[in-house]
């Protein structure tokens, strides 16, 4: 666990870390910034998937079974 978390061993063996101080993720690791600049990346991801037209995805597949 990083950034100050409280870690503990759960019974089934496996690490929990309790996040402190607006960290998140798994093991603490991600600062409030970088959990923010995550979540606008995974936007823009989305809108650029929402953004593809049946044409443009019609072709990338068939781009991707020529590859096969």
């Amino acid at each position: 666990c990083k950034n100050d978390s409280i870690c503990s061993i759960q019974p089934s063996g496996d690490l929990f870390c309790e996040c402190k101080n607006s960290f998140y993720g798994a093991r603490c690791e991600l600062s409030p910034e970088e959990l923010a600049q995550l979540a606008n990346q995974v936007n823009d991801l989305l809108n650029n998937i929402n953004s593809i037209d049946l044409n443009d995805a019609s072709n990338v597949a068939k781009i991707s079974q020529l590859s096969e």
